[in-house]
């Protein structure tokens, strides 16, 4: 039985380095804790606004930063700069400052030790810091890892994992893709791994009436990476003008951007914002075209919109690659290859998978957020039923 008067406690660690997925997946599990009663500091180092409510979830904001570039190689902060010894101890500092004031008892890294080597300095001392005071430790991914350049970094990653961390929660589903599919240690690790099934953002609000229905809805992402598909995307709009095409640009793509995209657009193409009532969108939508990035697929997931994938492999990047090839096998997609990406295999895609809009779709798990919840729920009872605090 838990201790009269004792919420759970729990710290969910996020840093976003590129594009916003990362975060929206932890805060919409930050959100379910809070549902469920936890007490929830959600602590983010990114770029922009969290997506979780500041008067049930405390946020803990660190100075901003991100990686230079999708070689991942540089860590600049917010302006862009390069960040310092002294930028990151004060950082760090700040985290660890947080972590006792807060005391809670799990914690959980987004991606690490599988990912975010750039923050080793902040991450080893809060993980060292975390075992010393009893708190449960759990490690969140997605349901494909970008596999490892070295045989050396996935052993470490595991070892890491086996010495520290009490359960690995893998955001998929296991009968669409499992971990081993990316990581080739997840034999030693199979102990702790709990599948959860995908981490789905919530419906949104409606679309007004008619915005959606029958269009060809291009969906950039939220990073910087996507600029070439919104580009193929407004080529292929003016090679046929029977189509209308919706095309949705991420935060990240910059102003000056955007107005270019919307000046170039041709009468049958709208270039606009992302939306919040996005789901409401691709659930009226002809296709979709996007990368294959966990947010995006688990929208098309639960729309069951036919879809055309271009998956991100700039720099050997394959985590969306093995995505995409995992839901065009699934029959839920098609892939375009970034090196094959041409406005008219792009139409032809578009084309192809309209046609199939009333082929039957593969049932998955999508209520990852409750069942991270509940799990993360279930080891912080644990650990105040034993303790008591």
């Amino acid at each position: 039985m838990t201790a009269i008067g004792t919420s759970p406690r729990v710290m969910v660690w996020v840093q976003h380095l590129l594009g916003i997925g990362h975060r929206r997946r932890a805060a919409a599990i930050a959100r379910a804790l809070a549902e469920r009663g936890a007490d929830v500091a959600f602590v983010t180092g990114g770029v922009g606004a969290p997506e979780v409510d500041p008067h049930r979830v405390r946020v803990v904001a660190l100075p901003a930063a991100r990686a230079q570039d999708a070689s991942f190689r540089v860590l600049v902060d917010g302006d862009g700069r390069r960040v310092g010894d002294s930028w990151r101890a004060a950082r760090r500092d700040m985290l660890l400052s947080a972590f006792e004031e807060h005391a809670p008892h799990v914690l959980v890294t987004e991606s690490y030790p599988f990912g975010r080597r750039m923050m080793r300095f902040e991450l080893e001392p809060l993980v060292e810091r975390a075992r010393a005071a009893g708190c449960r430790l759990v490690s969140s991914i997605r349901d494909v890892l970008q596999p490892p350049s070295k045989p050396s970094r996935a052993q470490a990653a595991a070892d890491r994992v086996r010495a520290c961390y009490d359960a690995v929660l893998v955001h998929g589903d296991p009968a669409f893709v499992r971990l081993e599919a990316s990581f080739p240690e997840t034999e030693r690790i199979r102990e702790r791994i709990r599948y959860t099934g995908y981490v789905a953002a919530g419906q949104g609000p409606a679309a007004p009436p008619g915005v959606g229905e029958g269009e060809v809805v291009v969906s950039a992402g939220g990073g910087v990476v996507a600029h070439r598909l919104v580009d193929t995307a407004l080529a292929s709009s003016r090679l046929d003008e029977t189509l209308r095409w919706r095309i949705l640009v991420g935060p990240n793509a910059g102003a000056d951007f955007l107005d270019g995209w919307r000046r170039a657009a041709p009468g049958n193409a709208v270039v606009e914002p992302n939306r919040a009532d996005f789901r409401s969108i691709l659930s009226r939508a002809r296709v979709s075209v996007s990368q294959a990035g966990y947010n995006t697929v688990t929208d098309l997931l639960a729309t069951g919109v036919p879809a055309v994938l271009v998956p991100f492999a700039a720099q050997g990047e394959r985590e969306q690659s093995i995505r995409a090839h995992v839901l065009a096998e699934a029959g839920a997609a098609r892939v375009v290859d970034e090196d094959r990406l041409s406005p008219e295999t792009l139409l032809d895609s578009v084309r192809r998978s309209a046609a199939t809009a009333d082929s039957p779709r593969r049932t998955v798990r999508l209520d990852g957020a409750r069942e991270s919840a509940e799990g993360l729920l279930e080891i912080a009872r644990g650990v105040i039923d034993s303790s008591g605090r």
